[in-house]
């Protein structure tokens, strides 16, 4: 089953917000220790659409987005009073030829 999704919006960013600081609070997911603010959200989204750059939002945040592994650096910074890994995944979205610019 395909994944249900769409472009990011100004009215996502609250929800957006809400989980990047829960992974700043939580987890090793997110290096700064300091919680963003909606302004900042904004100023993100506006800078990703500024350069083209996609900011999809899940329909249903359930199902697998079947992204793979592709490279890892390790002990790039710490949080948390550990050394943490920096890892690149990535995620094909259509056939070759429509990913060429």
């Amino acid at each position: 089953m395909p994944i249900s999704g769409r472009d990011a919006t100004e009215a996502d960013l609250p929800g957006v917000l809400a989980i990047y600081n829960e992974a700043i609070r939580t987890s090793s997911a997110v290096y700064t220790k300091q919680e963003a603010t909606l302004d900042d959200r904004r100023s993100w989204l506006a800078a990703r659409q500024e350069q083209s750059f996609p900011v999809p939002i899940a329909e249903d945040p359930a199902e697998r987005l079947d992204f793979e592994r592709v490279g890892t650096l390790r002990e790039v910074g710490t949080k948390f009073g550990r050394w943490l890994d920096l890892v690149f995944m990535q995620r094909f979205l259509g056939p070759r030829s429509s990913r060429l610019f």
